[in-house]
């Protein structure tokens, strides 16, 4: 064969397998990361198989700083240009898509020439075309608006931080699609939220990796092999060192095989470059919340105050609904989510499709006061209260510290300038009245006159996800910003201090039309209680999922 044609035989070889091997791709092309290094898996072997998992439904619950970002950007320019495929790829906020952009995404392509050759006319912060394909990037939090075209990949990066609800609406991008691609990864924040919930559901693959000892294959564990007083990495069967070299090997071990979920667990146990003085310095040093969740890459409850449905359920009662005012409160979403009861208690917990069957159930069942959420439909919410001037107020919320009172009315109190301006408007410390709302749960000082089982109470016990409930919306709010720290915090005063808040990791809706309840009903049934409360922390207990890792 002459040797033009063995060349060129060679050539289309190549291309055969850089179109079924990312990993032939990555090296033919001598890939470099947005410093410059080149890529390798000899210290990344731990990778190799998230790389080559296409799988539609795609899940890594994973510490901090072990190339993934790197991974999902090269991944979805290998399935733009091979595959011609659209992908989706969201970050918590527009800063951060700003930041990624400046930071990750383009170093990678000047770096690479082979990767700038991809890509074609369109080449902003925001979008970049590959082909004949298209890759977007979005922020959950911020300006950013959803993007109306087909997307064949979705891909949530720091899921745990970004606007659960937000993501939600990214599934219908899918459906003119075949492959349907929905990849999660994040560091986790808390059990059953987030990234968490997509790992329970998965087939929990472990990197084990065997000790050259004694034999004994094993996932990697902090708490199992680690040996603090040494500062060492041990076998947890004969509890020698590990050598260096066990290390840059293992397997992937799926615990529950043909899952529809693929799932992968990454901690830094994994990253040869990582040493066991290091882990143990930083368990020394860091907050559990922060070494659990950037380090062993694991969800904690710690010391994030969250809530418990039990508070909830304890306000239960036979008895028959009671009281003089008839009381709403109303969160708008996708729906309008109520929360009805008297001065005494809640009486229903229900949806509606629109603002004009909430008009007419407001005049059907004859409510007296109702608070209604200002955003994000400011116009209809106004238009509403103006209809219904004196029985329905928009709540605007704030971190007014200066305020001596948790709620204000625009009419009581007011210069007559602001009575007209803000007509139909009370203001709410956010934080300060979600205390108070669940201060209110703690103490029994209302009923919920609904039954324990009722599913708009507490849904119908789907496992792994937040049901459209009202127990199961409040569980989805844990507080942030307690210690001061800005891990995961998404509030700063105007000085840079950190502002204690009330965050979600799931729907919230039924959480917030309760706390407009709470509102109404502060006004028609005052107590003495305006100021900030400090609730109990209710002891909540994670249930053991794996024989093998306990998470």
């Amino acid at each position: 064969m002459p040797r033009a044609a063995k060349l060129e035989l060679l050539s289309l070889l190549d291309e055969i397998l850089v179109r079924h091997d990312i990993i032939e791709w990555i090296l033919q092309n001598r890939f470099k990361n947005e410093k410059g290094e080149p890529l390798e898996f000899e210290q990344h072997a731990f990778l190799v198989q998230p790389y080559r998992d296409f799988s539609p439904k795609l899940v890594c619950m994973k510490c901090a700083q072990i190339g993934f970002s790197t991974m999902a950007v090269l991944k979805e320019f290998y399935l733009a240009w091979y595959r011609k495929f659209n992908c989706i790829h969201t970050l918590p906020t527009d800063e951060d898509v700003r930041l990624f952009a400046s930071s990750k995404i383009n170093p990678m392509i000047n770096n690479n020439p082979a990767l700038r050759a991809l890509v074609r006319e369109v080449d902003t912060i925001y979008n970049k075309q590959v082909g004949d394909a298209f890759i977007f990037w979005q922020g959950t939090k911020g300006q950013s608006k959803g993007i109306m075209i087909s997307s064949d990949v979705n891909v949530h990066d720091e899921r745990d931080r970004s606007d659960q609800a937000k993501l939600e609406t990214y599934r219908s991008r899918l459906e003119h699609s075949s492959y349907k691609g929905e990849w999660s990864f994040s560091n986790p924040s808390r059990p059953n939220v987030g990234v968490d919930i997509y790992w329970q559901r998965s087939d929990k693959k472990q990197w084990h990796i065997r000790c050259s000892r004694c034999g004994e294959r094993q996932p990697l564990d902090y708490f199992a092999n680690i040996c603090e007083e040494r500062r060492q990495y041990v076998c947890r069967k004969c509890h020698e060192i590990l050598r260096h070299e066990d290390r840059l090997t293992g397997e992937w071990v799926a615990e529950f095989q043909g899952r529809y979920w693929s799932g992968y667990h990454i901690n830094q146990l994994m990253a040869p470059w990582i040493t066991a003085a290091e882990l143990v310095e930083a368990r020394e040093s860091e907050t559990q919340e922060f070494f659990y969740n950037f380090r062993l890459g694991l969800p904690v409850i710690g010391s994030v105050n969250q809530v418990s449905r039990s508070i909830i359920l304890q306000c239960c009662t036979d008895k028959a609904p009671e009281g003089r005012w008839k009381l709403l409160g109303v969160d708008v979403g996708k729906v309008l989510h109520c929360v009805q009861g008297t001065e005494n208690g809640i009486t229903r917990v229900f949806t509606l499709p629109d603002w004009d069957s909430l008009h007419a159930y407001f005049v059907a069942q004859g409510i007296n006061l109702a608070v209604v959420d200002n955003a994000p439909d400011t116009e209809e919410a106004t238009r509403f209260c103006r209809h219904f001037r004196g029985r329905a107020y928009r709540c605007i919320y704030d971190y007014d510290d200066e305020r001596e009172e948790m709620i204000e009315w625009s009419d009581i109190g007011q210069t007559k300038k602001v009575r007209q301006e803000k007509e139909g408007v009370v203001w709410a410390h956010r934080t300060r009245v979600i205390d108070h709302t669940i201060e209110v749960y703690n103490k029994g000082e209302i009923y919920v006159y609904i039954k324990p089982n009722e599913p708009q109470l507490v849904g119908q016990g789907k496992a792994g996800v937040t049901e459209e409930c009202l127990c199961g919306h409040w569980e989805t709010l844990y507080v942030a910003g307690a210690d001061g720290q800005k891990t995961n915090i998404v509030k700063v005063d105007k000085f840079g201090n950190v502002i204690r808040t009330w965050e979600n990791s799931g729907p919230d809706h039924f959480a917030h039309a309760n706390v407009y309840y709470e509102i109404a009903r502060q006004r028609k049934a005052p107590t003495t209680r305006l100021h900030e409360h400090r609730p109990k922390k209710p002891r909540v207990v994670r249930p053991v999922i794996s024989d093998i890792t306990g998470y």
